[in-house]
């Protein structure tokens, strides 16, 4: 992962009162496309793609405390329940993402509607889960 620093908005932008701006960064890498929920929690962040990838990084402040960089990225491709990798992206396309206190991850996902459990690695976890009924 490719970090590059970036201004706020392309020709700046008007804060409101007592809002500062702490940085930003455009992502540049294999996986860095299709992102679609990212989640901080200290200086870890983690990121679900439409493409059924979990990308991780930890964030890096300067000495002012402003987001200047990420290191110790990786992206690991999700798996079903079988230890399958997901496809085609009908099966894949993750939208969004909850990490629970005890690390457990909740991932939402498009077309093929659902919500798994992923545990520490972003391995999957059996759930029970209740389907709603169909409305057609």
């Amino acid at each position: 992962i490719v970090a590059l620093r970036t201004p706020l908005g392309p020709v700046g932008a008007t804060l409101a009162p007592g809002v500062t701006h702490a940085g930003g960064l455009v992502l540049r890498g294999p996986a860095m496309h299709g992102l679609s929920d990212l989640k901080v929690i200290g200086d870890q962040a983690w990121a679900v793609s439409d493409f059924g990838t979990l990308v991780r990084f930890r964030l890096r402040l300067d000495g002012d405390g402003r987001l200047n960089a990420v290191d110790r990225g990786g992206v690991r491709a999700l798996a079903g329940l079988d230890g399958a990798v997901l496809s085609p992206k009908e099966r894949a396309d993750g939208e969004g993402l909850v990490i629970r206190p005890d690390g457990t991850m909740l991932m939402s996902f498009e077309r093929d509607h659902r919500i798994w459990a992923y545990g520490a690695g972003a391995v999957p976890v059996q759930v029970k889960t209740a389907r709603t009924p169909s409305l057609g």
